[in-house]
């Protein structure tokens, strides 16, 4: 019987006593009984059970906590196995918060100059490879045979126009938005968005869909071309550094509608862009496609 159980005993003995026992005596097993439950305590945590529990913590997603339990077990039982195990996280942790720190700097420091173009990026299921961006007076695009249709571009305006490959890994995926930012007193600020047309169908019947057009249609092929284009004032192009990004989010929906012409067209009606944008949320939330006019920035 250990210390705990035994003190325990004696105070049932003593409290079945007719006259119980004195106020010293019941002081000096008070004593003994937080004595021993502290000792208990400490014989629980042993260094396996010191680390069964921060790991537990660390699974839990609660790293702040589980971080204090391995420390306290590396103060504990710094040359046991499991305090070992500890001072691996803790060293993780810290060269995490320094490399953290050092590219928080380095982003005050050189501000949106910190973002890097990708020409192909990755997002919900879908690998989208940009070529071509360029800015024109005419937006081509539902090309078919040797004709196609196109919007030419208001006085004082240009289209921003590009090709884009989408490859799919499901059969019916939302698409990512593409919207156009300008760096206005410090912050992002939006300009407008990059609308998704088809680049070609296989024939005039099949762009006005009379004929299905298997090429345009995830379920049925894994890549589609667009030539997606977006409106820009000119005026503000040359005056402010422009960027082209992609919002990590797939919210671009694909619509069919028999008597439109072209039948299928994908919409951004559920997407809500963000108004400006700081370095972080550039960096954090958005793909950067291409920057223009960087020497301004």
């Amino acid at each position: 019987m250990n210390k705990f159980l035994l003190g325990i005993a004696l105070i049932l003995t003593l409290n079945s006593c007719q006259n119980g026992p004195s106020q010293n005596e019941y002081n000096k097993l008070k004593t003994e009984l937080e004595e021993c439950s502290q000792e208990n305590k400490e014989l629980k945590n042993t260094p396996a059970n010191r680390l069964l529990s921060a790991q537990k913590l660390e699974t839990d997603g609660k790293l702040i906590q589980a971080e204090n339990e391995y420390r306290e077990l590396v103060g504990k039982s710094p040359k046991s196995e499991e305090g070992k195990v500890a001072q691996k996280f803790i060293d993780k942790v810290e060269k995490e918060r320094e490399e953290k720190k050092i590219e928080e700097e380095r982003k005050k420091r050189l501000g949106f100059k910190v973002l890097k173009e990708n020409s192909s990026i990755k997002q919900g299921g879908c690998k989208l490879t940009f070529s071509n961006i360029k800015l024109e007076n005419r937006w081509i695009f539902d090309r078919y045979g040797n004709q196609w249709r196109y919007i030419d571009a208001e006085r004082g305006n240009k289209y921003l126009t590009f090709s884009l490959s989408i490859t799919s890994d499901i059969k019916s995926p939302e698409l990512p938005p593409i919207y156009v930012y300008q760096l206005i007193d410090g912050k992002l600020e939006y300009k407008t968005t990059a609308y998704y047309k088809f680049h070609r169908w296989e024939d005039y019947g099949s762009y006005l869909g009379n004929d299905a057009d298997y090429s345009n249609d995830f379920s049925r092929t894994a890549t589609i071309r667009f030539s997606p284009g977006a409106q820009l004032e000119m005026d503000s192009y040359n005056k402010y550094p422009t960027f082209l990004l992609v919002k990590k989010s797939n919210c671009v929906y694909r619509n069919e509608d028999k008597f439109g012409n072209p039948p299928v067209s994908y919409l951004n009606s559920n997407c809500n862009h963000d108004q400006s944008l700081t370095v972080d949320m550039a960096t954090e939330d958005y793909f950067t496609i291409k920057i223009f006019n960087k020497t301004k920035i």
